[in-house]
């Protein structure tokens, strides 16, 4: 943001006056237009940042507080093993990410497997429940998943028919949300359903436990995925390994772009001129800029943004969001073995 609050309207000074101000003004945004856009943070949000303003031909510089890009996202190396930092799916809702995926110039057919969605759900005792969405338009493919789902008794499949024929028309103000175990009690699905088909989903779409997740995003979430293109709820699954999928594709679409990247680079702090952002402090030197893109975890960004004053609102509310670990084990065995 070029400005990040705006002070109490002054009196108009004399004519002399505003018009050497205007002489200073046009100056000054003159020469920001020189500097870059520095994005903090090398993820794939800011990774995605720094490819669309590079598109628009404005200067960019990219910087990261690790050795790498990619943020979660991204490869990581065991001696000559390289496996992904956790495992990763997308879906054909991701409209946004496979168009970026389009601009660096990646041919998705190459890089991720594309399938119908099809859920599997086992315990000790074998397999619990199995749903495979049909190839009719949406959402028909999600009714007919549904009634025709293993697992499910003839009561499971009328209360989840009626909870899909509604998701449509549900929704909530962002001072009305609730849990999505609140949801799925007013919508009074069974427990069989909660706990075979509707929990698992809120786990893997908003890796958060349905008692403290949104029910607010995870209605969103169904929305995108089923409700507009049949193709929107296919799994996309990565074909390579992530750090081939978008982060060196990105850093090669950068560096032909003239971008630099900073890794190893950990901005300690905002500089702020008045109520505007004018760069950021990076091991104790200032580096200027035209605009900054904070794009890090909620935590940094609550960091970075702490000594703004007029977004003391935001940090309140970034310092609220909580976050859920991830655990992803992988094990390796000899070649004698076999799955």
């Amino acid at each position: 943001m070029d400005r990040l609050a705006h002070g109490r309207p002054r009196e108009t000074p004399p004519a002399p006056a505003r018009r050497h101000r205007l002489r200073a003004l046009t100056v000054g945004t003159a020469a920001r237009e020189h500097l870059p856009v520095i994005v903090v943070g090398a993820g794939w949000a800011g990774l995605a940042a720094a490819v669309e303003l590079a598109r628009q031909g404005i200067p960019v510089r990219l910087l990261e507080a690790t050795r790498q890009l990619g943020g979660r996202a991204r490869r990581v190396r065991f001696g000559e093993q390289a496996v992904d930092n956790g495992q990763h799916l997308m879906i054909g809702a991701y409209r946004d990410t496979l168009a970026l995926l389009q601009r660096i110039g990646v041919d998705r057919t190459r890089v991720l497997h594309r399938q119908r969605l099809a859920l599997r759900l086992r315990d000790a005792g074998g397999l619990r429940m199995a749903l495979r969405t049909a190839p009719l338009p949406a959402p028909l493919h999600l009714l007919a998943g549904l009634l025709t789902a293993r697992g499910l008794s003839l009561r499971d499949r009328r209360k989840a028919l009626r909870f899909g024929r509604r998701l449509g028309g549900l929704r909530l103000a962002p001072d009305q949300d609730i849990s999505v175990e609140a949801l799925l009690h007013s919508e009074q699905q069974t427990a069989a359903l909660m706990q075979t088909l509707w929990r698992p989903l809120c786990l893997a779409t908003l890796n958060t436990p349905s008692q403290h997740a949104s029910a607010r995003v995870f209605l969103r979430v169904l929305d995108e995925a089923f409700l507009h293109l049949r193709t929107h709820s296919d799994l996309l699954v990565p074909a390579r390994d992530l750090g081939r999928v978008l982060p060196d594709p990105c850093a090669a679409f950068l560096e032909s772009h003239r971008v630099r990247i900073d890794l190893g680079a950990r901005v300690d702090a905002l500089e702020l001129r008045g109520n505007r952002v004018c760069g950021v402090r990076v091991g104790g030197q200032s580096l200027a800029a035209r605009q900054v893109v904070i794009a890090t975890d909620a935590r940094n960004s609550r960091r970075l943004l702490d000594g703004v004053p007029a977004l003391a609102t935001l940090c309140r509310r970034l310092e609220d969001l909580g976050s859920e670990p991830v655990v992803t084990l992988y094990l390796q065995f000899p070649p004698a073995v076999r799955l």
